[in-house]
């Protein structure tokens, strides 16, 4: 009986999500400057809305989040 690599491979569920929006609101969007653990989602439309009102300083490095603005100032 021959034992092939397929067989000996367990399959990996991947995670479904239900649209592109889905995709983001549960990966992508720890992937960005402004992401805490905890938000809610309306802090991450308003810290997503302020992001690219500001792109520039994303772009040179100086982008600082409201959430973080409000600890320093």
């Amino acid at each position: 009986m021959e034992m092939t690599r397929e067989n000996n491979v367990k399959k990996q569920k991947t995670p479904f999500y239900e649209s592109h929006e889905d995709y983001f609101r549960r990966v992508l969007v720890k992937e960005q400057p402004f992401y805490r653990p905890g938000m809610t989602e309306k802090e991450i439309d308003i810290e997503l809305e302020y992001m690219n009102q500001n792109i520039n300083s994303v772009i040179e490095g100086h982008y600082l989040p409201l959430w973080k603005q409000q600890l320093y100032y």
